[in-house]
């Protein structure tokens, strides 16, 4: 008696605390993993949830408690996910650092290799490409102009690398903000490999500055040739 009346009022925020934390981490694991279309139902069933236990807690208060508790946990995350929205291009990070979102569950296997034109390594810090069929490094690709083409990208590194290709500059609508516009793979481990898929549009000559690819951290760069 003398223990429930000293230690439980701190117990219980304890305790709600970690029930919150834990329901919190779980339902941005599941939306992390699923694909967009998913995503967007599983949001429209989970809204339909906090909005019926709403209704409940609203004209039946001996519903209120520990169910109210999670529900208010998930809006709370709901309302997160919705504003961030992980899925968006945005969470594309090119730089050398590890993307919350983006690399995620990274797959650093390559399976499918058809129409491979080249495959870009990273070794001792330094990023050079081979032509498929052709085990002699080169500084320039050509690629075919508005084709799917596939870059192998392959790191012989002790650290995590990816391959990032510079595709020029955009403007922002009527802001006069000008974003780089790039592609780029997850992060992949010592001899881990990740596959590209790009389709550029306008021939190098119509950009001020060509493409090129590169590994961010690492010295060398690659330049992309668009006839």
């Amino acid at each position: 008696m003398v223990r429930t009346r000293s230690v439980g009022p701190l117990e219980y925020p304890a305790a709600s605390a970690v029930a919150l934390g834990a329901v919190a981490y779980l339902f941005s694991r599941v939306m992390l993993n699923v694909s967009k279309s998913a995503g967007a139902a599983l949001f429209i069933v989970i809204a339909s949830v906090v909005v019926s236990v709403a209704f409940l807690a609203a004209y039946r208060p001996s519903f209120r408690g520990r169910p109210l508790v999670a529900v208010l946990a998930l809006r709370a995350q709901l309302a997160k996910y919705s504003k961030e929205d992980p899925y968006s291009i945005t969470h594309r990070e090119c730089g050398p650092e590890e993307s919350e979102h983006y690399d995620h569950h990274a797959g650093n296997a390559v399976n499918l290799r058809a129409n491979v034109l080249a495959t870009v390594f990273v070794k001792d810090g330094k990023a050079y490409a081979e032509l498929i069929g052709i085990k002699k490094p080169v500084n320039s690709i050509t690629i075919a102009r508005s084709n799917d083409v596939n870059i192998l990208f392959r790191n012989l590194d002790e650290k995590e690398h990816r391959m990032v290709i510079h595709l020029g500059e955009k403007a922002v609508a009527e802001t006069g903000v000008v974003e780089k516009l790039e592609n780029c793979t997850q992060l992949a481990g010592k001899n881990q490999e990740q596959l590209l898929t790009v389709n550029i549009k306008k021939p190098t000559i119509a950009m001020k500055d060509g493409y090129k690819i590169e590994v961010p951290g690492a010295e060398g760069e690659i330049e992309v040739i668009v006839p």
